[in-house]
């Protein structure tokens, strides 16, 4: 429901109904449309603007972000689903395995086909 002012009293009145309740004036439905699709637009950008204020925007935003810099699968083509892996995790492997360990010269992991390069 939006609002907006009456063109004969002024005072705001809702979109909804065709007479204001103040003056007992007619709504000129031409006029009506025009106010109350203008009126919509504006709370539609308002609505916009504090969404991306918001912490889930920024969130999503990173997050976008990350998936952009990350290289596909290249067997099953998921971006959400890979993962670098970090040298850390390298050592231990090659620590563990030695020269069989199959992290050897591999920079990421696809979480969903297990698969690495």
């Amino acid at each position: 429901m939006a609002l907006f002012n009456c063109p004969n009293c002024g005072k705001e009145i809702s979109d909804r109904g065709a007479i204001c309740p103040y003056c007992r004036n007619w709504i000129d439905t031409e006029a009506y449309r025009q106010i109350s699709s203008q009126k919509k637009q504006e709370l539609m950008e308002e609505g916009e603007r504090e969404y991306r204020q918001t912490a889930e925007y920024k969130r999503q935003k990173q997050k976008e972000e990350k998936l952009a810099k990350l290289p596909p699968c290249p067997l099953c083509g998921s971006k959400e689903n890979v993962k670098r892996i970090g040298t850390l995790n390298r050592a231990v492997s090659v620590c563990a395995w030695g020269l069989a360990s199959s992290k050897i010269g591999k920079a990421y992991e696809c979480t969903s086909c297990k698969h690495r390069w």
